[in-house]
């Protein structure tokens, strides 16, 4: 009589292979976030990663740890992480990928956009060299993604960026007064592109990236800013307002990508 199979009740153990290439996949998102918080002007502390990531933290102390061993990432006695020159130019060609990838996500795919920052952090660890040129050639060698942020040159060793010669960016709160002002909202920052329900809400007032809005203070005290769009207003919370970077009026620079955004959502 033959034998029945028995099934697995305990997953197979990862290989070796396996476990350094989900080691080499988290090390590259670490170096990622520590970009971000680059940009943004956040000290990157461990409890940042902790917040951003949502591992526990003696997961991020270990992979922090290996990043300093590598070279990629040094600490300083004020316990802040920084990346390291070669870090750095590792961290901007996964910013490169991921960038790019949301691009290309929104613009021949057709995800809509509050979906493609969390689908491009999948494909920035599998997108490879070939690929890469076919995607920037494909899209014209884009330098900014459909949230307005930098995409990182070929070969680039920290933040440099051909569009960093134009006007200053300042905070949405920033450029709101008790008078309606008229402002190009630029940049959503990269903490905020996984937030659908903001996403969402600008993107139905017709207030995305490139677009030319109205603002206006809601309220002084808690820094919420009213947004006025093409297609109707959403009132931004303060935490929101002071992240969200606008171009004051008469600074204006080519919007390109506004309508490519606005039809991804009708493929829904």
């Amino acid at each position: 009589m033959a034998t029945a199979a028995r099934l697995r009740t305990v997953p197979p153990e990862p290989s070796h292979h396996d476990r350094r290439r989900m080691f080499l996949d988290a090390g590259r998102m670490y170096l990622r976030i520590l970009f971000e918080l680059e940009e943004e002007g956040v000290p990157a502390r461990h409890q940042e990663l902790w917040r951003r990531l949502g591992a526990s933290r003696p997961t991020v102390w270990q992979q922090v740890d290996r990043l300093v061993l590598d070279g990629l990432v040094e600490v300083t006695p004020e316990k802040h992480l920084v990346l390291t020159p070669r870090g750095r130019a590792d961290a901007a060609a996964v910013i490169r990928k991921h960038r790019l990838a949301e691009a290309f996500l929104v613009e021949v795919v057709g995800l809509p956009w509050d979906l493609a920052h969390v689908e491009a952090s999948r494909w920035q660890h599998v997108i490879g060299a070939d690929a890469e040129r076919k995607i920037a050639v494909r899209l014209g060698n884009p330098v900014w993604t459909p949230f307005g942020t930098p995409i990182p040159p070929v070969g680039a060793t920290g933040h440099e960026h051909p569009g960093d010669d134009g006007p200053p960016l300042v905070p949405l709160v920033d450029a709101a007064g008790d008078e309606a002002a008229r402002v190009t909202l630029r940049r959503v920052p990269e903490r905020l592109q996984t937030d659908r329900e903001l996403l969402t809400a600008l993107e139905d007032a017709g207030a995305l990236p490139g677009e030319t809005v109205e603002v206006v203070r809601a309220d002084r005290r808690a820094d919420d800013v009213r947004i006025a769009g093409r297609y109707g207003s959403v009132v931004v919370p303060g935490l929101v307002s002071r992240s969200l970077l606008v171009e004051r009026p008469d600074r204006s620079r080519p919007a390109g990508r506004r309508r490519r955004a606005h039809r991804s959502r009708q493929t829904r």
